[in-house]
């Protein structure tokens, strides 16, 4: 036991100043005697009393120097000296949220809850003066909370934390840790369930606790690789067992949503089968799901998109280069040439126009203009002739691998037609190539002459070319497969707002034609991407990482040592000022009821 604060000792001045009150002040009862007898009588009475009944009189003084002795002891701040159970000024918690933590750790807890339920517990055994921070660990790590003391609010985080599904990147989240550690003594705990020791670098020196979760034969059987070989209408299927247990069970496959086969086979104890089917019809979404009750469900079931990629139709108007001619056959096998739009009678859906902004009805395509004559659909102006090297975007996914500074160009045009575009390469304050939208439909335009330029003798043109036709053609029924919560650039084949939905016909979530980036959903299965008329329709898978593929668990392990001067224990000072306050509180109250009815004698 010890004080914090001794010098307010000499508060005591204020007890002794109560005592002295009391004892100077002349305190009279008024009482009607009839006689001296009486009045003998009463004195014989009162000394007669019990004590404590004498006490009763100077009830409201007791109370007086009781709030007065509290108030003191809690200026003082007496403490006891506890041992402290958690190593240590500042605890740093990293919980694992990837999609492996989804597997049950016992009955119908999964391991994320479990983590969760631990962690509870080590936040009842951290002290008041200890600082806490709470990483969430995911592709890229979340700082829930940061150096707090409030542990009930950080409970409150950590019971709303949900799993991210995403690969858990641990070493860019012991950066965060080094860069919260300066000039503190740490502890970090890690709660996961198949982080390796060697796996873990820490630069700084400190003890690190990896508490990894889950069932040591867990019971799980799941679908490691499915492979479609439509030329040989062959399908083959990896299962594996992860239990020491043989089991029985059944793999069912869909084309296109369509029940295609079920089987059951027996699977050996720690071991991997391959199947091999044939006769697989030709599809466009295969479907691969094992229906057996395990822990973990998100490797029963997975889903792979046909090989064959729909090619655009590519419509050659007007007199265009002979280098551009002669590689459109290269970009897409059906190329249509035309002298002018009236020479096609119809277009086919999946179509793109590559024209020298000849004159005419435009029908309204996706198209790549090329400033090759004046007018057209853009309204070309006259060339003008440049004296700068072109400049590009650095971040514009239509330009990689290109490199216009080597480019020359000589004489180029200005778009004249007001409409919503982008500039990707520009020379002279004028814009050489980009990227807009015309009439509800998106265009590429390259706003020079190819015969004033070098650009087709460099091998960067065929790439822009091959680019930009697919970039307008699009992919208007496959988007292909992501990572959990993965952002990605992609072309929207029409003009519009698009929704993403799952399987259930939900609304996740919603973009515009002209945002650039879509954010997939961070649980793996299969999605849709729908434009609002209901004609696009665009698929995507979220796939489960690999390394979450599986939930063999790890043995925890303790790495790092203690960063104490000494190996002697670190104890905890343990204060009692705040519940002093609390009773001093407490003795107002009744100080105050007994002066209100006048027990004060």
């Amino acid at each position: 036991m010890g004080f914090v604060s001794p010098w307010f000792l000499t508060t005591l001045i204020f007890l002794a100043g109560l005592v002295a009150i009391y004892m100077f002040k002349k305190q009279y009862e008024d009482k009607q005697i009839a006689s001296d007898l009486f009045w003998r009588e009463a004195m014989n009475e009162w000394q007669a009393t019990k004590w404590w009944h004498k006490l009763q009189k100077h009830l409201l003084f007791y109370l007086q120097f009781l709030i007065i002795l509290l108030l003191i002891f809690a200026l003082i701040r007496p403490f006891s000296e506890v041992e402290q159970e958690i190593e240590g000024e500042h605890i740093i918690i990293l919980l694992d949220t990837s999609a492996s933590m989804s597997a049950k750790a016992k009955e119908e807890q999964s391991r994320f809850e479990q983590a969760k339920t631990e962690i509870e517990i080590l936040l009842d055994k951290v002290q008041n003066n200890q600082q806490v921070s709470f990483i969430l660990v995911g592709q890229t790590s979340e700082l829930a909370v940061t150096k707090d003391t409030n542990l009930n609010e950080l409970k409150e985080v950590l019971k709303s934390s949900e799993l991210s599904y995403e690969e858990a990147n641990f070493p860019y989240a012991l950066s965060l840790v080094d860069a919260l550690s300066v000039e503190q003594n740490i502890s970090v705990h890690i709660y996961s369930d198949h982080l390796k020791e060697e796996e873990l670098t820490i630069e700084g020196d400190y003890p690190l606790s990896v508490h990894n979760i889950g069932k040591e034969n867990s019971n799980n059987a799941g679908i490691g690789a499915f492979v479609m070989l439509e030329s040989e209408q062959k399908g083959y299927l990896q299962l594996y067992n992860e239990s020491a247990d043989e089991k029985v069970v059944e793999y069912q496959v869909k084309v296109d949503g369509e029940w295609l086969l079920t089987e059951t086979v027996t699977l050996a104890g720690a071991q991997s089968t391959f199947i091999e089917m044939e006769s697989i019809p030709a599809g466009f979404i295969y479907e691969a799901i094992i229906q057996y009750e395990d822990d973990y469900e998100l490797d029963n079931r997975i889903v792979t998109f046909s090989q064959i990629a729909e090619q655009p139709t590519v419509y050659a108007v007007g007199h265009l280069s002979p280098f551009l001619l002669q590689l459109l056959p290269q970009i897409s096998e059906q190329v249509v040439l035309a002298d002018s739009y009236e020479a096609i009678h119809e277009f086919e859906p999946n179509s793109v126009i590559v024209t020298d902004s000849t004159d005419g009805e435009w029908p309204g395509k996706p198209t790549l203009f090329i400033g090759t004559n004046e007018g057209g659909p853009l309204r070309f102006s006259t060339k003008r002739e440049l004296t700068e090297r072109p400049t590009q975007q650095t971040d514009e996914a239509l330009l990689n691998y290109l490199d216009f500074s080597s480019v020359f160009v000589s004489l180029a045009r200005e778009r004249t037609e007001e409409v919503l575009a982008e500039t990707l390469v520009h020379s002279d304050s004028i814009a050489l190539i980009e990227r807009g939208v015309l009439d509800n439909e998106l265009f590429l335009s390259i706003n020079f002459d190819l015969h004033d330029s070098d650009w087709p003798l460099k091998p960067d043109f065929p790439i822009f070319m091959y680019q930009a036709i697919h970039y307008l053609a699009g992919d208007t029924t496959l988007l292909g497969y992501f990572s959990p919560s993965e952002r990605r650039e992609i072309h929207f084949p029409k003009i519009g707002i698009y929704q993403l939905i799952d399987e259930n016909g939900r609304i996740l979530d919603e973009w515009s034609s002209e945002d650039r980036f879509i954010q997939a959903p961070k649980k793996p299965g299969l999605y849709q991407l729908k434009h609002q008329d209901g004609e696009v329709e665009q698929q995507l898978f979220v796939q489960l990482p690999e390394r979450d593929n599986q939930t063999t668990i790890e043995p925890s392990f303790e790495i790092g040592q203690s960063q104490g001067s000494t190996g002697a224990e670190q104890l905890n000072l343990k204060e009692y000022g705040h519940w002093l306050l609390l009773i001093a509180f407490l003795v107002l109250l009744v100080e105050w009821e007994v002066y209100r009815r006048e027990l004060r004698i």
